[in-house]
């Protein structure tokens, strides 16, 4: 398709990092903590951030 770019990228880590600051720290259940800041999120939400951070990165 004309206009979208498409890349691939290894999904390793991306649950239990930071998008922002990519640091690791802990997953509780189904739930990514950030000690530091006192956040949460779902790991699969944590995961999509960073896999769309190190896509735009590749770009």
């Amino acid at each position: 398709m004309a206009g979208i770019v498409v890349s691939n990228v290894n999904p390793v880590g991306t649950r239990s990092t930071w998008p922002t600051y990519k640091s690791a720290d802990q997953r509780v259940k189904d739930r990514f903590v950030c000690d530091t800041w006192d956040l949460g999120t779902h790991n699969d939400v944590n995961a999509s951030r960073n896999l769309t951070r190190i896509s735009r990165s590749a770009v």
